[in-house]
């Protein structure tokens, strides 16, 4: 059935006089999965919260970003780093701001692959990570451990940092190894809200009690 404020046409005429304004339809507004898609946030973990994260939330992601506008959350794989940082995006998408996720590895390779191009993409692609409301960089050096990659995400998260715009990072690394990205970038993320998981349980496995019996 069409809608019953617009009759299907998508906008609604104003009573202005006679002026012909005319404004969209609710009924055209994104839905939430649009909005998700139109982030980059994989159909996977679009069903990301804090609800149904499987181990205790981190208190530490209370004073993000009020506090600070970078949030690093580093530890094992499998820890849940993707999933707290997805969530806290996904509140933000909910909240009407305009958000990128991105996984690090396809942004440096689709940066590199359009460098120099004509049409001016990766210029824009950058221009666009920049100036982001909020960003995620998932998987940050798992992968194009190369000069150029360093460089460029060294640019990206010191830009950011100096901009004070709300940035989420998920490393396997510790903010040492931070250091082999660009020296110092350290000390700048040690000012900022850190989640470690390092001692977390891999939750992407199910759980087991012990068999009985058995001497461990």
């Amino acid at each position: 059935m069409p809608c019953e404020l617009c009759d299907g046409r998508g906008w609604i005429t104003l009573r202005d006089s006679g002026n012909g304004s005319a404004r969209r339809c609710a009924c055209q507004a994104p839905t939430r999965d649009t909005l998700l898609e139109r982030a980059g946030i994989p159909p996977e973990y679009r069903n990301y919260t804090r609800a149904n994260f499987p181990g205790e939330w981190p208190a530490e992601a209370s004073f993000w970003p009020d506090e600070r506008p970078l949030l690093y959350i580093y530890g094992n794989v499998g820890a849940g780093k993707t999933h707290i940082g997805t969530a806290l995006l996904i509140e933000r998408i909910e909240s009407g701001e305009r958000c990128a996720w991105w996984d690090t590895g396809h942004l440096l390779e689709t940066m590199k692959k359009n460098f120099g191009d004509e049409r001016g993409y990766c210029e824009r692609l950058q221009d666009e990570i920049l100036r982001a409301q909020v960003l995620m960089l998932d998987e940050l050096l798992i992968t194009h451990k190369t000069a150029w990659a360093d460089f460029m995400l060294a640019y990206i998260i010191r830009q950011r940092i100096v901009q004070r715009r709300d940035t989420i990072l998920t490393t396997p690394l510790g903010l040492l190894g931070m250091d082999e990205l660009d020296p110092g970038l350290s000390s700048r993320l040690k000012d900022q809200i850190r989640i470690n998981l390092s001692g977390e349980i891999d939750h992407r496995r199910p759980w087991a009690p012990p068999c009985e019996g058995i001497s461990k």
